[in-house]
């Protein structure tokens, strides 16, 4: 045993010599298995549409709106780099499917700036490691969040999760770096960098959040007040969302959507996620279980390793060492965040995006963390312990990731539209699963319909059923089991996909549908939302730079009278400072001692 926890520390010291390698490998097995998911998974859901369509609108219209109204619910930033990304790569004229695929690769982008963000701050907490321990953190970590089944799963849809932990963790990164820099540059440059950040999605406090709790950790008061300045600067410059709002007329919309979103948030109110009404959250997760059962591994070891090293710290009673408190600090944050969600808040999956950093952090820190931990009088081993612990983990996140979307395709989506465009009567209507909007936008060849009942939507001549057993379990738009049930009985059941987005997509047919008389494409359709003029793009791009440069005036004359304040209270410290004097040694001693 002791043999091999020495070859263990022997690898770890060898990759701590070759960052660079073990950062290439990582990015460049990040990028094989997002670019795969995105060529075998192209199933979307609900929040795609919406964001390329809002994208959409910036970019052909200057709108930051979704359709008609303006976009109150989340901060402007990521739809405006979206609409710019779109522009570039032609996804603004392309069919919603095309669009959305587009939008993915920018995604792509973002998520391996997390893998590249993670290994950087590896490297910079763990300077004052030994070489085997500062290896470990740079490779497991890495390596566990290139494989990570959350960020694999959310990471390849439009969402805001990948921009917004992308700059959370640079926010984190340059709050290090800048930990020696005077404080009022500190609160300047940081506190711009967190505001920046704020403005994807306002989680990420929870992310810049645990710069607080590692000075408190280290019982470093100082540091602790420098960084709550810097949080105010970030607030000043978030603040260009609200002011963004009212000049464009819609604070009162604003301000309603935003108490909206605290309460949902708090648990408050439950309109997403597993805390719903009416379902399950346990036979929720067990539903997907399979899928992310990796990601639920490391946060486990990640979660054993946070709370005995919490347990060492309030033992010892001593200020914990900078780096071991920074990965601490990370996962007290974001895993009190993510246990709150999922216990009282809204407990969407993909929150958990943002405590995947700290659990990969944690499972790869815990011989620098753990020091000196002894399990029943011995030294625990936990060099090796790590190793297992890693190799079990990707293994695990490997088969899930195989299983999932390596060898499984899920297009299910795509199937079904392309079945029921070429097999069934167009303009016959299609009463929708799910997400009502994302059909809308992407079946252009049958108007699309949201009864919950069938009876009732046979009484409205519509003959065409899409279902899916996993929103009939969620109870998205207008799905539920009595449909599914009702169907199974009424209905024939004319196509059906696995799929691991849908569980399973089927299209049933209840009679015979017919093209309604006196209609045709494209009329029969709804249109797709084109943008309005409201809620310029621009007058958020002049706020944005107005706030940003209200901090650097406030820096620029902050900062020399700070300067000049620190030499005057010099002076004064040297005036009223005593002079040591020495008493000359007597001449007349012959030995040169005194006497």
């Amino acid at each position: 045993m002791r043999w091999v926890e020495e070859r263990t520390i022997a690898v770890w010291a060898w990759a701590d010599r070759r960052p660079a390698w073990v950062i290439a490998v990582a990015l460049a097995c990040g990028a094989f298995l997002y670019l795969w998911n995105l060529r075998r998974a192209p199933d979307f859901l609900l929040d795609e549409t919406l964001y390329v369509q809002a994208a959409r609108n910036v970019g052909n219209g200057n709108s930051l709106t979704f359709g008609d109204d303006p976009i109150s619910v989340h901060p402007p930033l990521f739809f405006v780099t979206l609409a710019g990304w779109l522009a570039v790569f032609g996804g603004l004229q392309t069919p919603m499917l095309d669009g959305v695929a587009v939008a993915r690769h920018l995604n792509v982008v973002y998520d391996l700036l997390v893998i590249l963000l993670v290994a950087l701050l590896a490297r910079s907490w763990s300077r004052t490691w030994t070489p085997a321990r500062r290896g470990c953190l740079l490779v497991v970590a890495t390596a566990l969040t290139a494989l990570n089944p959350f960020l694999l799963r959310f990471g390849r849809a439009v969402l805001l999760e990948p921009m917004a932990l992308a700059a959370g963790l640079l926010a984190l990164l340059v709050a290090w770096r800048m930990r020696q820099a005077h404080a009022v540059l500190y609160a300047t440059v940081v506190g711009a960098v967190i505001g920046v950040a704020l403005l994807t999605k306002l989680p990420v406090l929870f992310l810049v959040a645990a710069p607080l709790a590692a000075a408190a950790l280290q019982r470093d008061w100082r540091a602790l007040g420098r960084h709550v300045a810097a949080l105010l600067v970030g607030g000043v410059v978030f603040a260009a969302f609200p002011i963004w709002a009212y000049r464009t007329g819609f604070w009162v919309q604003f301000t309603s959507q935003q108490g909206e979103s605290v309460r949902r948030l708090l648990g408050i109110l439950q309109t997403t996620g597993l805390n719903r009404p009416g379902l399950s959250p346990f036979a929720a997760v067990w539903e997907s279980f399979g899928q992310f059962v990796g990601g639920y591994l490391v946060f486990a070891i990640g979660g054993c390793v946070l709370v005995v090293a919490l347990w060492q710290a309030l033992r010892r009673r001593t200020p914990v060492e900078s780096g071991a408190a920074q990965i601490l600090a990370l996962g007290v944050v974001t895993y009190g965040f993510l246990g709150y969600s999922t216990l009282i808040g809204q407990a969407n999956q993909h929150l958990t995006d943002y405590a995947v950093p700290a659990s990969t952090l944690l499972v790869a820190g815990a011989p620098g963390i753990l020091t000196g931990l002894r399990l029943r009088g011995r030294r625990f081993r936990v060099h090796l312990a790590t190793a297992v612990c890693t190799v079990v983990a990707l293994l695990v996140c490997a088969v899930s990731w195989l299983t999932s979307f390596g060898i499984v395709r899920d297009d299910a989506a795509a199937q079904a539209e392309a079945y029921i465009s070429r097999n069934l009567p167009p303009c016959a209507a299609v009463n929708s699963t799910g997400n009502t909007l994302g059909w809308e936008w992407t079946l252009r060849t049958n108007p699309i319909t949201s009864y919950s009942s069938g009876r009732q939507a046979v009484a409205n001549d519509v003959r065409i059923f899409l279902d899916s057993p996993k929103d009939a379990m969620f109870h998205y738009g207008p799905s539920n089991a009595e449909l599914s049930n009702w169907l199974a009985e009424n209905g024939r059941r004319v196509f059906s996909v696995a799929s691991p987005t849908h569980q399973r997509l089927s299209v049933y047919v209840v009679g015979e549908p017919v093209t309604p008389v006196g209609q045709s494409l494209p009329g029969c359709v709804a249109p797709l939302p084109q943008p309005v003029d409201i809620a310029a793009a621009t007058a958020f791009g002049t706020t944005l730079g107005a706030t940003l440069g209200a901090d650097a005036l406030v820096a620029l004359v902050a900062w020399p009278l700070v300067r000049r304040g620190g030499r005057h209270r010099e002076k004064r410290s040297r005036a009223h400072r005593t002079p040591v004097t020495v008493d000359p040694v007597p001449a007349s001693s012959p030995d040169g001692t005194g006497g």
